[in-house]
């Protein structure tokens, strides 16, 4: 029998290729399908697959290849020997002969021909970037050991970094170097001195740990120049001329004294880098200082060098930061304000004082006021009647004065002077033509007992007594109101002659005055009148008073006196009322008439001017203790409380 025999079919390998290999690449590196020459994981490795186990078989230019698997339905290709070092560089290929025998079947043969690519190792890549956002790039951060620049490595391949290999060299006569950032892959780029504002140039490089490239960097940054900004604040201040004492404060305020001290200020905007900032200002007037913080005083006297009104004090001010930028010199102006002169308010005594008056005597109050308060003041009079009057201090400071009278004043007087007001600066207000006024010698009504009484007992023969027997308004030679209108008003004692030989009675005796008789129920006008006096020990009461319009305000004429009990709404009618103290009897009033008299030739009303008096005369009465009202005739009695026993005394 004749039994055929097939061929064995052979099986296939297929390879993954195009294949590559990195230049630098080491043995036991797998041979790659990706272009760069590095496998990222296996499925990127160069292999052989095939459906049946194959015995492997491969031969290649400088041995450099070898399969994984001998015997397998796959292999990956590694290299057998270092690739790197070998002379076989960049776009060289590696020649690969595959021959595959089946396992189970080995006289199926099958060889291939493949070639691998020899492709480039890619250096380390320098890249820059600014430190800290460029923080130092300028003339205040560039300064030694300040890092300006990072530059960090990284190997495209992985590899390591070989830094014995890194060299940095910064254009001539540039003051940079560069250190490692600790044991990471960069460098710090910085200064060994102070940098000016310019651009700077420096080449590094550095290999990986395969050697094989080397990565440069060729690089250039530029310092920025810091400012010095501008001078701000209180560059127009102000100091009052007044200001005494060195380390006075300068103002913000115009009166040069209130307020807050004048302050400078520097503020730095985009070119104060680094956190600028003043540390110190200087003058170039030794009359003004300024602080390290800018506030402002003056180095001496204002008061006496300058004057409100002088050209203002100016000087050139220059500032230093911490980095040593100077900026400046910018003038500043401070202005001379004026002081404030003192016032004065200037109050007269009230109600105005009437002469005579002592020296010494006060007229007025003056108080000072000053708004520096510089004291102690002052308060000097001019003018007229300056003379005539003493400015007297009554308080430490001299801010309260009195006015005095500089010597006795026995009429009427008004004065006229120019009160000037000074502070201890010297500034002065003057207050021209003030008066002040002393008033004439007041009218007084004049009280007498007069010792006619016991014949004084109507109306006819009071008035007969008293010298005017027609009561015609006229008088007889030496009778009492004869020596009234001769001028002997106001005499302690009257003597007249009309009754002396006759009767035996020739006196008036003087027991009171007062510049004011208008009447009152509630005011005692004399007290305790001893009526019980005189040759007869029975007097009656003569009261003489003004009768001129010119006293019209303090003395109220009587037209007729009342003289029954109860009142009387006749107008113009009067009450003597007589109280005699502890009986409660007699009381009411006091029989009484009133008449008016011309004084005789030149003689007048003392202290009035007047020409005529009027007199009210009363009865003759024996009582030794009355009070007297003088009321109007339609006015009540007097209440209880007024009708006490009280010595005599002058009712003013």
């Amino acid at each position: 029998m004749t039994i055929t025999v097939d061929d064995h079919a052979a099986s296939t390998v297929n390879p993954n290729t195009p294949w590559y290999i990195i230049e630098s690449a080491r043995s036991g590196e797998y041979i790659t399908d990706e272009a760069d020459g590095i496998p990222t994981n296996s499925s990127d490795y160069a292999d052989l697959t095939s459906t049946q186990s194959q015995r492997y078989t491969i031969v290649s230019t400088n041995n450099f290849i070898e399969g994984t698997v001998a015997t397998g339905s796959a292999t990956d290709l590694r290299l057998a020997i270092d690739l790197s070092g070998s002379g076989t560089t960049s776009g060289a290929t590696i020649n690969v002969q595959v021959t595959a025998s089946q396992d189970d079947f080995d006289t199926t043969i099958q060889k291939q021909d493949y070639t691998i690519s020899v492709v480039a190792m890619q250096p380390p890549d320098l890249v820059p970037s600014d430190f800290s956002s460029g923080d130092n790039l300028n003339t205040n951060g560039a300064r030694p050991s300040n890092n300006l620049i990072l530059v960090s490595i990284t190997d495209p391949q992985s590899y390591g970094i070989n830094h014995s290999t890194w060299t940095f060299t910064p254009n001539a006569g540039q003051a940079l170097e560069a250190v490692q950032n600790g044991g990471a892959d960069s460098y710090y780029v910085r200064t060994t001195a102070n940098l000016a504002s310019r651009t700077y140039r420096y080449t590094s490089s550095i290999s990986n740990d395969r050697g094989f490239a080397v990565g440069e960097l060729k690089e250039e940054f530029t310092i920025a120049q810091a400012g010095v900004d501008t001078l701000g604040g209180d560059t127009n201040s102000f100091i009052i001329e007044s200001s005494t004492g060195s380390g006075a404060q300068i103002k913000e305020d115009t009166d040069g004294r209130t307020g807050n001290q004048a302050d400078l200020d520097v503020a730095y905007g985009g070119t104060g880098y680094n956190g600028a900032g003043v540390t110190d200002f200087t003058s170039s007037n030794a009359f003004i200082a300024v602080t390290s913080t800018g506030l402002l005083s003056v180095t001496g006297d204002v008061s006496g060098s300058y004057v409100s009104g002088d050209p203002a004090i100016t000087s050139n001010i220059n500032w230093q930061d911490q980095y040593g930028n100077i900026g400046g010199p910018t003038a500043i102006t401070v202005n001379i304000a004026q002081n404030t002169a003192p016032s004065a308010t200037i109050t007269p005594v009230s109600p105005t004082l009437n002469a005579p008056l002592n020296s010494g005597t006060k007229l007025a109050d003056v108080s000072i006021a000053d708004t520096e308060s510089d004291i102690p003041y002052n308060l000097s009079l001019t003018g007229a009647d300056a003379a005539s009057l003493v400015a007297f201090p009554t308080n430490a400071n001299s801010s309260s004065y009195e006015i005095r009278l500089a010597g006795n004043v026995n009429n009427g007087v008004t004065y006229t002077y120019n009160a000037v007001v000074k502070d201890n600066y010297g500034s002065t207000q003057t207050y021209s033509s003030q008066t002040l006024e002393v008033g004439n010698v007041p009218s007084l009504y004049y009280a007498y007992l007069v010792d006619l009484g016991a014949y004084a007992s109507s109306v006819s023969t009071t008035i007969q007594m008293y010298g005017d027997a027609s009561d015609n308004g006229s008088y007889s030679d030496g009778s009492v109101l004869d020596e009234v209108a001769d001028g002997k008003l106001g005499d302690t004692e009257i003597v007249y002659g009309q009754w002396s030989a006759s009767l035996g009675i020739s006196k008036a005796y003087l027991i009171g005055s007062g510049s004011k008789l208008t009447g009152s129920n509630a005011n005692i006008l004399l007290e305790g009148v001893n009526m019980a006096t005189g040759s007869e020990n029975n007097s009656s009461l003569m009261i003489v008073f003004p009768s001129s319009s010119a006293t019209a305000a303090d003395f109220t004429l009587a037209s007729s006196m009342n003289r029954s009990g109860g009142s009387d709404s006749t107008a113009g009618m009067f009450t003597m009322f007589a109280d005699r103290p502890g009986t409660g009897i007699g009381d009411g009033p006091q029989p009484s008439l009133v008449r008016y008299f011309d004084f005789a030739g030149a003689n007048t009303y003392p202290n009035s001017g007047g020409s005529r008096f009027g007199a009210i005369m009363t009865y003759g009465d024996t009582s030794a203790d009355i009070n007297y009202f003088y009321m109007a005739a339609s006015s009540s009695n007097p209440s209880n409380s007024q009708l006490m026993n009280k010595k005599i005394r002058y009712a003013n």
